[in-house]
């Protein structure tokens, strides 16, 4: 994971106003890769809570403990939620 910065947002092809975390990497075998998230992924909600930075989206996880976490995931510009069910 890696912050959402001006020229991350340029690369990503993202709005100026685009905040979160964007995933530099995903495990093949991971429950996230189950779930569909891809390199370059911004995520921008944890279980509908507003994450920008990665202190916030790692707070949220832990939060959520063993239970499924439901992400807000902006792919190119447009957004979709993406759960991820724990392994």
């Amino acid at each position: 994971m890696d912050a959402v910065t001006s020229k991350k947002k340029r690369q990503l092809r993202l709005g100026a106003n685009t905040s979160g975390v964007v995933v530099t990497d995903v495990d093949p075998g991971s429950a996230a890769a189950s779930a569909g998230l891809r390199q370059g992924d911004v995520i921008q909600h944890v279980n509908r809570k507003p994450v920008s930075n990665l202190s916030e989206f790692n707070q949220a996880i832990r939060g959520a403990g063993s239970d499924s976490v439901v992400l807000l995931v902006n792919r190119g510009g447009q957004t979709q939620f993406v759960v991820v069910e724990p392994s």
